[in-house]
């Protein structure tokens, strides 16, 4: 009930309107009692909410993300990691879940509509990609009046577009910045036509401009991390997206071999595919569905879709706390995620993770991230190519005693490849700046 009450308190105040100043709010968390404060400056549109009890002794870290704080996996991780070593700030869509020091709205620092429309005329009538073009000069006065009022000690950054500015002022207040990547930037989008002559010069430019300022960079996987030392002769640590350590058990297996894929609702990841592999499994599988809406006709599309399978259903997706328990009642996790662009043939997603904590046997398409992780620990099974009928083939190898086998291997690899074991190399990291 407490941490209900935490969080409506929060949600009230990051919505309060800018006029109401010295709004205070008195919630219990975590058995303590903490007083939050809520002051506006109409002149800057900042909004604060301060925690009174936070200490004081430690050193403070502020983390900038334009993310829902709550919901945001890599964040909600780096926060855990720090929030007994660190004073924690935050600026991002929600606040987060966990106590803060403070917390500020990402709207307060963001780039104006009319600068937006400047830089737009010039890449599109110019063709002016590069990076110093995009440091707006009324965003990075709001930053440096965050900066200002927070006076950290260092700054971790989870936009590639927020490096610029936080690299300007970072000389003038004298933090350590981390940059905590979570793409490979330069090549995001590059299946599209345009992107090698338009924002991957934008991206190329930034990080061969900024990122030697950058005291830490943190990769989500070594083929990034590979690829930035490559290019722009930029080193990083690599702290795959895992999930949290989960004590669950695997469960057996029933009379339907039961399958799962969870995620958004994207094109690009080719979600038909996992759909008409059941019609090549038969009647003996089922394949459940956890989508969160992206594209909302392509959601619709895969709806349509399995109306025609016995055997595929779409459940609401769940909160971020309760995917791994909710996965748990499933047998196999499933993902084949074609290579069409540089960052998709690369991927270490969460999902791979989070199959992992919930004791479930994996089935994936040859993608060689995450090929490396079922391999290295006998998790699963992987496909020749990322079509239906590969995977299948590979899933109709397996008897329920093999699944049930892999679902133990999971147990066993939990502990070694969770959030908590990466964490320490990441929190050496930082203690170290």
């Amino acid at each position: 009930m407490a941490k209900i009450i935490d969080f409506i308190a929060i949600l009230w105040l990051t919505r309060i309107p800018f006029r109401n100043s010295g709004a205070k709010v008195i919630c219990i968390y975590r058995r303590k009692k903490y007083e939050f404060n809520i002051f506006a400056k109409k002149k800057l549109r900042q909004v604060h909410i301060l925690c009174r009890n936070a200490p004081n002794s430690m050193k403070s870290i502020l983390i900038i993300t334009n993310r829902t704080l709550h919901t945001a996996p890599r964040i909600i991780r780096a926060i855990r990691t720090l929030e007994n070593h660190f004073q924690i700030h935050t600026v991002g869509l929600t606040a987060p879940n966990q106590s803060v020091a403070s917390h500020t709205h990402s709207d307060t620092i963001k780039e104006s509509i009319s600068s937006k429309v400047v830089r737009k005329i010039r890449r599109e009538a110019f063709g002016q990609y590069a990076a110093k073009n995009y440091v707006q000069k009324g965003k990075l006065r709001r930053i440096n009046n965050l900066l200002k009022g927070i006076k950290p000690d260092i700054v971790m950054c989870h936009e590639c577009g927020d490096v610029p500015y936080l690299a300007k002022l970072k000389d003038k207040y004298g933090y350590k910045l981390i940059f905590n990547a979570h793409e490979y930037y330069p090549l995001e989008f590059d299946e599209k036509p345009n992107w090698a002559s338009t924002w991957q010069v934008y991206y190329e430019d930034l990080y061969n401009s900024f990122l030697p300022q950058v005291d830490l960079m943190v990769n989500v996987c070594d083929s990034i991390r590979d690829k930035c030392l490559e290019v722009h002769h930029k080193d990083s640590i690599v702290v795959p997206n895992a999930a949290f350590y989960s004590d669950l058990e695997p469960n057996p297996i029933g009379t339907k071999i039961k399958l799962i894929h969870h995620g958004g609702s994207i094109p690009s990841r080719k979600i038909e595919e996992m759909i008409k592999l059941t019609e090549l499994l038969g009647d003996g599988y089922e394949l459940t569905l956890m989508l969160m809406v992206v594209d909302k006709a392509y959601h619709a599309q895969l709806i349509e879709m399995a109306k025609s399978y016995s055997n595929v259903h779409f459940v609401e997706p769940v909160p971020f706390k309760d995917i791994i328990p909710t996965l748990n009642k499933f047998d196999m996790g499933i993902y084949i995620l074609p290579p069409t662009s540089f960052n998709n043939a690369i991927a270490l997603p969460n999902k791979i993770f989070e199959f992992v904590q919930s004791k479930l046997g994996i089935a994936i398409g040859p993608s060689p991230e995450m090929s490396n992780v079922v391999k290295n620990h006998h998790l699963g099974v992987i496909s020749t190519d990322f079509t239906a009928q590969s995977l299948a083939d590979e899933i109709k190898k397996l008897s329920k005693e093999d699944i049930y086998a892999l679902k133990q291997h999971a147990k066993t690899a939990s502990s070694k490849i969770s959030a908590e074991h990466y964490s320490k190399l990441f929190l050496e990291q930082i203690l170290q700046l």
